[in-house]
């Protein structure tokens, strides 16, 4: 019964989300070198279309 758990298409999905969302969490902590954060920030908040963007893409 367990074989057949693992080998099933729905583990196989929520493997796959699972490392996916490890992924991302391990991409959000790499520094960009050269980015400058404070700059990055005032071009957000002079832009109302690149702050909504921001907002909904949880930037």
């Amino acid at each position: 019964m367990k074989n057949k758990f693992i080998h099933s298409e729905l583990f196989s999905k929520v493997l796959f989300t699972l490392m996916m969302v490890v992924l991302m969490e391990l991409g959000r902590q790499i520094v960009i070198p050269s980015l400058d954060s404070s700059m990055s920030r005032q071009v957000l908040e002079a832009s109302p279309l690149l702050r909504n963007l921001s907002a909904l893409t949880g930037g």
